[in-house]
């Protein structure tokens, strides 16, 4: 049975110069779900995404949770 594929994701919050530490998570199948919890607050947010495998691979969709602030 060949190896699970793994997902890289990574971000930063306001146009930071660092990274936050990536997240790695394990694709076992075709159309595999995905969730990465990552708290902060944040303007705006930059995602880095990589996979393992030479192959094919898509992002069809993506969501995020927001509470806006109330001042």
């Amino acid at each position: 049975m060949p190896s699970p594929s793994n997902v890289m994701i990574r971000w930063r919050d306001d146009r930071a110069q660092a990274w936050q530490p990536e997240v790695l998570q394990s694709v076992t199948e075709k159309l595999d779900f995905l969730f990465v919890a990552s708290p902060n607050t944040y303007r705006t947010r930059q995602y880095e995404i990589s996979f393992t495998d030479n192959e094919p691979f898509v992002l069809i969709g993506m969501e995020e949770d927001v509470t806006p602030l109330e001042y």
